[in-house]
């Protein structure tokens, strides 16, 4: 009696030899289309404007009836399942989403079996009618004769796979072809870490520019001119492109009686006499009031920051004005006072 195959020896199931030649031959659409697409991910800010149109070239030249798009997502008993993200269809083919339980959530093929071998890195070649009856039901529903699973990984992490399904042929993957699209998995991976790690820039970005926190470097030696001002310099009413159009001149936005201060903070800074200095200055807006700033200022160090001092300006205008109006009704209390006690002979 045939011993029947282990759960990875019939998920990896090896094609037939085949002549290096002709394995060459079949990989080759899809290595050019893989070739190409590499500029369109590079290209794109988000993953949302390049995956789909990467799917499509690809699914095409792999000759397959769908390509799709996995992402990890928690399920609901604790374990993994998988959200469908991008699905590109050939002509005539039912989309996987269409027989999802919700428009988001798909089940995950077999996962007890599928995620030990997904997260090791390795592509999975499945053949419907050699694999067993739950796996198989699940394709057999999606109309998948045969498939071949592909792992994401993002930042070392698995993240998610990409499906290739085949609804005409029970196809036999060649290591070639699945070494391809290894490859395209690895740099999908990629364009959404990259779009990750832009978007996290990005917040950060909005962070700082909704601060009260202007943020600044000059260079350390004299005149000492801007390098670098944050746009959101635009509380006090002005641009930052045009204070860097004239680098030198920002120490005519303090208050007269503060700017010669702020240029010796400066020449102590550079001469090292102090590691770092922390005042509070007048800052003049754009229309003529002066507002209430704290300079802080050190010396950048390192060989690439070695002619670089940065800081930043904090606006405390606000909390000088609650200390003033805090006094004013200190005083006033303290007037009434003395008025009731004059009044009454108290």
């Amino acid at each position: 009696m045939r011993k029947p195959r282990s759960a990875q020896a019939r998920l990896t199931h090896k094609p037939p030899r085949i002549a290096a030649a002709r394995t060459r031959a079949q990989a080759e659409p899809i290595r050019r289309a893989v070739t190409a697409s590499a500029t369109e991910l590079l290209r794109a800010l988000a993953p949302d404007e390049s995956i789909p149109k990467v799917l499509e070239r690809i699914g095409r030249s792999a000759d397959v009836s769908r390509v799709v798009v996995f992402r990890n997502s928690p399920a609901a008993n604790g374990g993994v399942a998988a959200e469908l993200c991008y699905e590109w269809d050939a002509a005539r083919v039912r989309p996987r989403k269409a027989g999802a339980s919700s428009p988001q959530q798909m089940p995950l093929w077999d996962p007890e079996e599928l995620i030990p071998l997904l997260t090791k890195g390795e592509p999975i070649r499945l053949v419907a009618r050699q694999v067993r009856k739950p796996l198989r039901a699940m394709m057999q529903s999606a109309g998948v004769k045969s498939a071949l699973l592909v792992p994401i990984f993002v930042d070392t992490k698995w993240w998610g796979h990409i499906c290739f399904d085949d609804c005409r042929r029970e196809r036999q993957w060649t290591a070639a072809e699945a070494d391809t699209l290894r490859t395209l998995a690895e740099m999908i991976g990629a364009a959404i870490a990259r779009a990750r790690d832009l978007q996290h820039l990005a917040d950060a970005s909005r962070v700082v520019e909704n601060s009260p926190v202007i943020l600044f470097r000059i260079a350390a030696q004299s005149p000492y001119p801007l390098l670098y001002l944050s746009q959101n310099v635009s509380r006090f009413g002005y641009r930052a492109a045009e204070l860097m159009a004239s680098p030198c001149r920002y120490l005519d936005l303090f208050h007269p009686d503060d700017a010669p201060a702020m240029s010796a903070d400066i020449r102590r800074i550079v001469n090292g006499d102090v590691p770092d200095v922390t005042q509070e200055r007048r800052l003049r807006r754009a229309d003529g009031r002066y507002a209430w700033v704290e300079a802080r200022a050190r010396l950048l160090t390192g060989p690439q920051h070695e002619a670089e001092i940065e800081g930043i300006l904090i606006d405390i205008d606000l909390r000088w004005v609650n200390g003033v109006m805090a006094f004013l009704a200190a005083a006033n209390f303290v007037v009434s006072a003395i008025h009731t006690v004059l009044l009454f002979g108290g």
